[in-house]
């Protein structure tokens, strides 16, 4: 009895494992996915660099004293609006109006000297003529003298004249040449007093230049107590007050500060080096500041600066936004956030970035960049089918969103086959099946106004108010000279993969040629998507990474995720 018992116990547990084995190979596989979708919809993506900048004045001047003194005088104050020459503040001039004084009682006294030294020069020249004349009448002597002494000799030789007159007319003779050698001599003096007096006539005359240059120093620096506006503009800052001393030593004290025109503003902002070669005179310029959030500012890139900027190891460039500021709405000072538009497209055929990130969860990821080859790369020689792109098609008008509620399609163990057939027809024929195989598209690409998205080359100025940019008053290089980026190379397209569920709820890869992305949409200028095709963004095995995203209803380039929830067993 105990035999049977434990022989029939040990059949039932064979029976149970040999069960439970058979049931795990051949049994229902009760795997469920739940797919998250998004619609293809139609609407307007564009590519954009954001970025960070400062408002400022397009002319900015510091006006600073190059005198020191006390402040006397303040006539302008915080948003006054100068003109040109307006004096602004004025320093006391006592100080400086007794240099002046003092500068010209030296000049006065240089102009005696001057005098005085025309004069010496007069008594030099006249002594010079006295002098000559003097040595005539010691040459005339002297001959005279010689001619006497040579009779002397001769009356000597016949006895008929003393040996002592002879001595006398002899010495008489020696005597009128020494006198003839004192003149000539007396000529040189007198000679080389007029170089001197001449010398000193052209000290003096230094001296009143120097006078006069010290009395005009005087002058300026009387002047430069009157602290004048150097441009038209508003003080929109003033750092002194009346009875404050300036010290202008090694640099000059700043006392105002003036905006040139703040009806045309600029915007400095820094773009990174990797976004810096997108970028052209020619893109539209979109920029919000905090004062006003619901209001957003348009200008025009004046200037990309070449001068780099390398912050903890960040490289950025400085790119000059002007805007037209008529009702006076910008502040210096003022951060802007800016948005430049690279380019855009209108009505574009559009799809979530993350149905491009996708792949199934029954899909080896290796596996698929293998099978992947040439297909769907239009035109490359491998074994896909590839696709046209076609480029500025005449676009259609925009359909409105169509709002699509979330749903749950329950797909049954028999469509899995389905399902592993329509993934290996994707692996090798490049992605297609069903009706729309082997179509290319390019609908809804219709580039409007360029690249720059409605601020074409040159006219983007006149639409937006905003004058040319223009030297201000003493700088003399010219504007238009200066190096222009009026060309960036469009993006090319590139090759790229989704999946959707097609009409019978099976997930389906469909290759796509892509266009410009906005940042999370993408343009498709090609493949075998249209208007309303669910784009597998997510499923429930990635719960664990997408528990809290939203799964709301979506409203066409806007929404999170419109389409509904789709299970697999």
């Amino acid at each position: 009895m105990k035999t049977s018992l434990k022989v029939t116990i040990s059949v039932l547990l064979a029976g149970a494992v040999l069960g439970t084995v058979f049931f795990t190979l051949f049994g229902e596989d009760d795997t469920e996915y739940e797919f998250f979708t998004a619609e293809v919809a139609r609407g307007v993506i564009q590519n954009t660099v954001s970025a960070t900048g400062t408002v400022e004045a397009v002319l900015t001047v510091q006006v600073g004293s190059q005198v020191s003194g006390q402040i006397q005088t303040l006539y302008a104050d915080f948003n006054s609006v100068v003109s040109a020459g307006q004096l602004l503040a004025k320093l006391d001039p006592r100080n400086f109006e007794a240099q002046l004084e003092n500068s010209k009682a030296s000049l006065v006294s240089a102009e005696a000297r001057v005098r005085t030294a025309e004069a010496d020069l007069t008594n030099a020249r006249a002594s010079l003529e006295s002098s000559l004349a003097s040595l005539e009448a010691s040459r005339v002597e002297s001959e005279r003298a010689a001619v006497l002494y040579g009779r002397s000799e001769e009356l000597a030789e016949t006895d008929l004249l003393s040996q002592t007159d002879l001595e006398n007319s002899r010495a008489t003779a020696q005597a009128a040449a020494a006198r003839l050698a004192q003149s000539a001599a007396a000529i040189e003096q007198a000679e080389a007093q007029i170089i001197s007096r001449q010398a000193g006539l052209e000290q003096a005359f230094a001296q009143v230049v120097q006078a006069e240059a010290d009395v005009n120093r005087a002058e300026i620096n009387l002047e430069y107590t009157d602290i004048m506006s150097p441009v038209d503009g508003v003080v929109i800052s003033r750092e002194v007050d009346v009875g404050q001393t300036v010290a202008a030593s090694m640099s000059a004290p700043t006392l105002f500060m003036i905006a040139n025109d703040l009806g045309r503003m600029r915007v400095n902002a820094s773009i990174d080096e990797a976004d810096i070669g997108k970028l052209a005179q020619s893109n539209g310029v979109e920029f919000t500041v905090d004062a006003f959030p619901n209001e957003r500012f348009r200008g025009r890139i004046e200037e990309i600066r070449l001068n780099p900027q390398t912050v903890q190891n960040v490289v950025a460039y400085n790119v000059i936004v002007g805007v037209s500021n008529q009702d006076l709405k910008l502040k210096p000072g003022m951060t802007a956030n800016i948005t430049v538009t690279v380019d855009r497209r209108e009505n574009a055929l559009g799809i979530s970035n993350a149905a491009l990130r996708y792949n199934p969860p029954d899909v080896d990821p290796a596996e698929l960049q293998l099978t992947r080859g040439g297909a769907g790369r239009g035109g490359d020689g491998g074994p896909g089918r590839g696709f046209d792109v076609v480029a500025n098609v005449v676009p259609v008008p925009e359909p409105a969103p169509a709002e699509t509620g979330p749903s749950a399609v329950e797909v049954t163990p028999g469509r899995r086959q389905g399902f592993q057939e329509n993934l290996d027809r994707g692996f090798a024929g490049g992605g297609g099946a069903g009706p729309r195989s082997g179509r290319g598209r390019a609908e809804g690409r219709g580039n409007q106004g360029g690249p720059s998205g409605g601020f074409p080359g040159g006219g983007a100025s006149t639409a937006l108010g905003i004058a040319a940019p223009v030297a201000a008053p003493g700088q003399l290089w010219d504007v238009g000279e200066k190096l222009q980026f009026q060309e960036v190379t469009p993006p090319r397209p590139r090759p790229g993969r989704v999946w959707v569920l097609n009409a019978e709820s099976i997930p389906q890869m469909r290759n796509v040629m892509l266009g410009i992305t906005d940042g999370s949409r993408t343009e498709v200028i090609a493949g075998e998507l249209e208007v309303g095709d669910a784009l597998i963004i997510g499923d429930s095995s990635q719960v664990a990474d997408t528990q809290d995203r939203p799964q709301t209803r979506g409203r066409g380039f806007g929404g999170g995720f419109p389409g509904g929830g789709f299970r697999i067993r």
